[in-house]
């Protein structure tokens, strides 16, 4: 038979970290001298950093890809926008200004992008685990009575799982 997992309570720190999660927290990465502000990845950001790594890649006529800086910037301006109305306003011109004007090289980006990572793949475990004491939390389920609640302490505590 197979044993079950055991659901421990978060630390301190899992809790800290799940705070920040539920309050958007905001961390700052420099980008040539500038303090850029990042958030937690909201889900249209997400998609559009996939909609960019999806697409084919442009060729020059050497044979060169030339889209791949294009991509980081493209991505970093779609992680600092962070937002749906942002992206959709925004995004087309501040790319452009980052991979045109600024000229950002992937060294200068790579900040952005790796906090990006941290902050969604984050996210995810932590989704997993609110969904899990969510469920614990459900009032739609059977309630026990005093008496079952009772045989079931007495058994757990006599280690006979209530049998």
């Amino acid at each position: 038979m197979a044993t079950k997992a055991k659901v421990e309570q978060p630390t301190l720190e899992e809790q800290r970290l799940l705070n920040n999660v539920a309050i958007n927290s905001v961390d700052t990465v420099e980008v040539r001298g500038k303090e850029w502000k990042i958030r937690w990845l909201r889900g249209c950001a997400i998609r559009k950093v996939t909609d960019i790594m999806l697409q084919e890649p442009k060729i020059n006529k050497f044979g060169q890809d030339i889209s791949s800086g294009m991509d980081g910037c493209k991505c970093a301006a779609a992680i600092k926008l962070n937002s749906w109305l942002g992206i959709k306003l925004l995004y087309w011109f501040l790319w452009r200004w980052f991979y045109y004007v600024k000229q950002y090289g992937f060294h200068e980006l790579f900040p952005v992008i790796e906090l990006a990572q941290k902050k969604m793949a984050f996210q995810s475990q932590e989704y997993q685990r609110v969904i899990i004491y969510l469920t614990a939390l459900k009032d739609t389920k059977m309630m026990m009575t005093k008496k079952e609640v009772e045989a079931t302490q007495q058994g757990l505590s006599s280690g006979k799982g209530g049998k």
